[in-house]
C-alpha cells in the first residue's frame, strides 16, 4: 500500500514538474521569440536605411559638384577628380534632350548596371519632383539595387539633368542572414538552459509538497504501526467482556489503561509531526530517565508482560514526550519479540548514566543488520521492527545522544539508548 502511494505520488510530481517546464519554457520561448523578432526587424531596418543614407549622401555629394554655366552648357569635369564618385560603384548623369533623357556620364564599376527602364522611371520622378528620391532597380540579371537621384538645376532654375548612383544591397542581406543565423542559434541554447534551469526551479518549487506528502504518509504509517496492537487487544478484551459478564468489569479497567495508552500514543505522533515539520520546538526540560523508564514498564507490566527492571536515578535533558515515546518504542519492541521461554522473565530494563539497555530472549539481530534496523520508515519491514526503532534513533539524535544494537547477554537482541546525563 505505501509503496503504491509513494509510487501514485511520484508519478503525480513529476507530472507536475513537466507541466511546470513546459510551461516555463514555453513562455521564455514567446519572450525569446518575441525580442528576437524585434532585434531582426530593427536590424534588417537598420542595414536598409544605412544603405539608404550612404547613397543619399554620395548623389547629394555629386549633383552639387555638377553645374550648367551661363550658356547652358552641362560641366561633367569635376567628376573627373572629386573623391566621393571614386566611392560609387555605378553613376549615371542623364540630361534632356529632344524629349528624350540621354546618359551623358557613366561610371560603372565590376560590371555594376542597373536596368535602363527602372532607372528611367526614377529619372521621370526626380524631375516632376524636383527633389532626391530614392527607389528600388534591377540589375539586366535580375539582381535587387537599390537606387538614388539628384536633380540638378541649369540656370534658369530647371531640372535640366539628373545624377543616379546605385548601391548593391546583396552584403547586408548577406550580413542580416547571418545574424538571423547566429540569433536562431543563440536563441535555441538560451531556450535549452532556460528549459533546464525551469526543470530545475520545478524540482526547487515542488520539494516542499514533496517533503509535505513524505511527512504525511510518515506520520500515517507510525500511526498504524503504533496504533495497530494497541486496537486489536482493546478489541480482543472488549469482545471478552462482552462475552462474560463475570469479566466485564476487569476488561473496562483495562479498555480504560488501554486508551490512556493510545492517547499517550497519539500525543506522540503529533509531537514528532509538529517537530519534524517545524511548528513545533522541542522542550528542554531536566528530566528523571529511570521514572519515565518505570511509568513505560509499568504500560507492560499491567498489560500482564513480564519485564523486569534494573533502575539508578539518573537526569537528562530532554523533551518528555518524544523521550516517553522512543522508551515506549523500544519496550514495546523487545515485549514483541522477546516471548517468555520456561517461565523465566523474556525482558530486561536497566538505567544507568543516562543509558537505557533493553534485552530480550527473542531470535534476535543479524550483525549485518543491526544498523539498518534503525533505517526501516515503512511499515511491515523485512527485520520484521516496523518503524518502532527508527523513531528511536529519530529521538536520540535530537537529543544529542545515540542508539544502536549490542551483544545481547539473554541471547536474543539488545539495544542501547544513550542520552548525555545531566550532572548536578
Amino acid at each position: 500500500m505505501t509503496t503504491a502511494w509513494q509510487s501514485t505520488t511520484a508519478k503525480r510530481l513529476r507530472r507536475v514538474r513537466w507541466v511546470l517546464t513546459v510551461l516555463f519554457t514555453a513562455t521564455t520561448a514567446v519572450c525569446i521569440g518575441t525580442l528576437a523578432t524585434i532585434a531582426l526587424v530593427n536590424d534588417e531596418r537598420s542595414r536598409s536605411q544605412a544603405l539608404d543614407i550612404e547613397l543619399d549622401r554620395q548623389v547629394a555629394g555629386v549633383s552639387r559638384v555638377v553645374y550648367y554655366d551661363g550658356d547652358g552648357n552641362l560641366h561633367l569635369e569635376p567628376l573627373d577628380v572629386d573623391a566621393l564618385v571614386s566611392r560609387t560603384s555605378l553613376l549615371h548623369v542623364w540630361t534632356r534632350e529632344n524629349g528624350l533623357w540621354v546618359s551623358k556620364y557613366s561610371r560603372e564599376v565590376d560590371n555594376a548596371k542597373t536596368e535602363e527602364r527602372s532607372e528611367l522611371a526614377l529619372v521621370d520622378q526626380v524631375r516632376d519632383l524636383q527633389y532626391t528620391v530614392l527607389g528600388d532597380g534591377s540589375s539586366p540579371t535580375g539582381e535587387r539595387l537599390r537606387l538614388a537621384a539628384a536633380p540638378v538645376w541649369n540656370t534658369t532654375n530647371q531640372v535640366a539633368a539628373v545624377v543616379v548612383v546605385a548601391g548593391d544591397p546583396a552584403p547586408g542581406v548577406a550580413a542580416h542572414r547571418e545574424y538571423v543565423m547566429w540569433t536562431f542559434w543563440g536563441c535555441l541554447a538560451m531556450l535549452v538552459l532556460a528549459a533546464a534551469a525551469g526543470h530545475m526551479l520545478s524540482y526547487i518549487g515542488t520539494r516542499p509538497a514533496v517533503r509535505a506528502l513524505e511527512q504525511e504518509e510518515r506520520f500515517l504509517a507510525e500511526a498504524a504501526h503504533e496504533l495497530r496492537t494497541p486496537l486489536a487487544t482493546l478489541r480482543l478484551i472488549a469482545e471478552a467482556g462482552a462475552n462474560d459478564p463475570v469479566r466485564a468489569g476487569a476488561s473496562a479497567a483495562q479498555v480504560v489503561g488501554l486508551v490512556d495508552r493510545m492517547a499517550h500514543l497519539v500525543t506522540g505522533l503529533l509531537a514528532r509531526a509538529r517537530v519534524r515539520n517545524g511548528t513545533r520546538a522541542m522542550e528542554w526540560l531536566p528530566l528523571r530517565l529511570d521514572q519515565l523508564v518505570e511509568e513505560v514498564v509499568g504500560e507492560q507490566i499491567d498489560d500482564g508482560r513480564a519485564v523486569a527492571v534494573d533502575l539508578h536515578p539518573t537526569v537528562v535533558e530532554g523533551d518528555p514526550v518524544l523521550l516517553s515515546q522512543a522508551l515506549r518504542n523500544l519496550v514495546d519492541n523487545a515485549v514483541k519479540h522477546g516471548a517468555q521461554e520456561d517461565g523465566r522473565v523474556s525482558v530486561e530494563v536497566k538505567v544507568a548514566g543516562g543509558t537505557v539497555t533493553v534485552s530480550d530472549r527473542g531470535p534476535g539481530i543479524d550483525v549485518a543488520d543491526r544498523d539498518r534496523v534503525f533505517d526501516q520508515w515503512v511499515t511491515g519491514s523485512s527485520s520484521g521492527t516496523g518503524i518502532g526503532l527508527a523513531i528511536v534513533r529519530w529521538v536520540a539524535d535530537l537529543h544529542r545522544g545515540s542508539a544502536r544494537v549490542v551483544d545481547s547477554p539473554l541471547g536474543g537482541t539488545t539495544i542501547e539508548l544513550a542520552l548525555p546525563e545531566v550532572v548536578a
